[in-house]
């Protein structure tokens, strides 16, 4: 009798066994080892080529068995992985993801699975198998970035996107999405309904006929007003279009909203800007129109008046003959008049000169209580007419300052002649000076009721009069102190208003003082 050994060649354990091939029974023995044969090794195929790495651990947690893959992912071979402890290999923390320390020292993240093997209800070892899941994090940490950076960038962009999956009828929104209708992010159900009802009455009409369009795969782009809880009212531009599958056939539609309330407040900030600046300058060639007509009406106008005030003199002085008093009282109203509309028409014609840019001055050394003395003399025939009182308090001592005496002489006139048409019977109007710094200041006061602080602005203003009812009164045509401000500022200094409650207005002007 002859005998045959079989081995099994199981990875787990290696074990000879001896039969004796005899009879049927035999045969069916060898039939039957032969098949346990063929699984196992079926088996530890498997396991050779898979993917993970697999270990076999004792109860003592020392490995018995590795397949390549656990090897490779080691960086050694079976031989050294068997008899490690397990724990100095993967990690003991980590749940399902854990740390595999390579035999160089380097780590990776795999994913962890532990399958414990019993004997008779008793563990006596485990099968651990883990994957190498470094790739995937790095992807999911980049995805997580790309999120991040797109949830960042639709916030910064005020930019929501939704999209609509046909078949499911599945509609959803994305956080931002939520935001731009002044909404929680998922505090409502996503539905076209909804956004509708949000939509601003007159634009729901538009808001549906694009959602239909859109739904026969047809690409939008429109703006629509909604309105937020809140109540404020927001304007969106909405984008979308349709995804078509093979047959061409709408499946899915895409789009974003995006907040534009700002650009819109902006773009009709400008529109209006626009308009404005439009109605400027039909204004602005309105008033070139009207400064042309003025100037060449005044300077036309000179000419009779000074022929009027001419003859008028030749008449005073009786070279046509002897005047009654009666004619002379007459011709003396005629002059009166003449050199009042005289002094208007020069008034318009230097403020064609101002506003053309062709004001000139003769700059020279001036002593200002001259000039103030000399406007004194022709101011006091009109102050005494309606017995006001003139006071000089400008020191002789003052230092000569550079200026044009005959333009700052217009100033003091047009401010005297302002404080005794405007100052009631008896008042009295102080004319002061100082030096302040590097300034010379001057001063003038009236004894009038004051003017009123809705007033104030109108001031030096041109062809502007507080008071319509003092305009027909007096006359002018209120640009004194406009051109008094252009004389003042032409000499770089400045003019001004100062009250007092109780002692009138004290108009002012100031000259740099410079080597005279």
């Amino acid at each position: 009798m002859d005998d045959t050994s079989v081995t099994t060649g199981l990875p787990q354990r290696a074990v000879p066994v001896v039969f004796y091939r005899h009879d049927r029974a035999h045969s069916e023995v060898v039939a039957s080892l032969k098949q346990l044969v063929r699984q196992n090794a079926f088996k530890a195929m498997v396991l050779c080529a898979a993917a993970e790495g697999i270990v076999g651990i004792d109860a003592n947690g020392l490995i018995g068995y590795a397949n390549p893959a656990a090897a490779r992912l080691w960086g050694g071979s079976k031989r050294e992985l068997r008899g490690l402890p397990l724990a100095l290999v993967v990690g003991e923390d980590g749940g399902d993801e854990r740390v595999f320390r390579r035999r160089d020292g380097t780590n990776l993240v795999v994913e962890y699975h532990h399958t414990p093997i019993t004997r008779h209800g008793k563990p006596v070892g485990a099968v651990v198998s883990f994957t190498d899941i470094t790739r995937r994090k790095e992807l999911e940490a980049e995805m997580r970035q790309s999120q991040r950076l797109l949830a960042e960038a639709e916030a910064l962009a005020r930019l929501g996107s939704w999209e609509w999956t046909l078949h499911t009828n599945r509609l959803t929104w994305s956080d931002q999405f939520y935001r731009v209708l002044g909404l929680v992010p998922r505090a409502v159900e996503p539905s076209f309904e909804g956004l509708i009802e949000r939509s601003h009455p007159e634009d729901r009409a538009r808001v549906r006929e694009a959602i239909a369009l859109a739904s026969r795969g047809r690409p939008f782009d429109f703006e629509h007003r909604v309105v937020t809880p809140d109540g404020d009212l927001r304007m969106l531009h909405c984008r979308g279009e349709a995804v078509l599958d093979a047959q061409g056939q709408p499946v899915k539609l895409v789009g974003t909203a995006q907040d534009v309330t700002e650009m819109a407040r902006a773009r009709e900030a400008l529109r209006q800007s626009e308009e404005r600046e439009h109605q400027i300058e039909i204004m602005r060639r309105s008033d070139a129109l009207k400064d042309q007509l003025m100037n060449t009406l005044s300077h036309e106008l000179r000419t009779p008046i000074s022929v009027i005030s001419g003859f008028t003199n030749i008449i005073q002085e009786e070279l046509a003959g002897p005047l009654t008093a009666e004619q002379r009282d007459y011709l003396g109203q005629i002059q009166g008049e003449a050199d009042h509309l005289l002094k208007l028409i020069n008034d318009l014609l230097e403020l064609g000169q101002i506003q053309a840019g062709k004001l000139m001055l003769d700059p020279h050394p001036v002593h200002l209580a001259e000039i103030v003395k000399d406007v004194f003399a022709q101011m006091a025939p009109m102050a005494e007419e309606k017995q006001q009182h003139l006071v000089d308090e400008v020191p002789l001592e003052l230092p000569l300052v550079q200026a044009d005496d005959a333009r700052i002489a217009q100033v003091l006139t047009h401010l005297l002649l302002n404080a005794i048409k405007f100052g009631p019977e008896g008042s009295t109007t102080y004319v002061r000076a100082c030096v302040d710094g590097g300034a010379l200041y001057c001063e003038v006061e009236d004894g009038g009721v004051g003017i009123p602080d809705e007033q104030v602005p109108k001031l030096f203003q041109r062809f502007t009069q507080l008071d319509m009812t003092t305009t027909r009164r007096y006359g002018g045509v209120g640009i004194g102190l406009f051109i008094s401000k252009a004389l003042i500022e032409a000499h770089h200094g400045a003019i001004g208003l100062t009250r007092v409650p109780g002692r009138g207005n004290t108009f002012w002007f100031s000259l740099p003082l410079r080597a005279a």
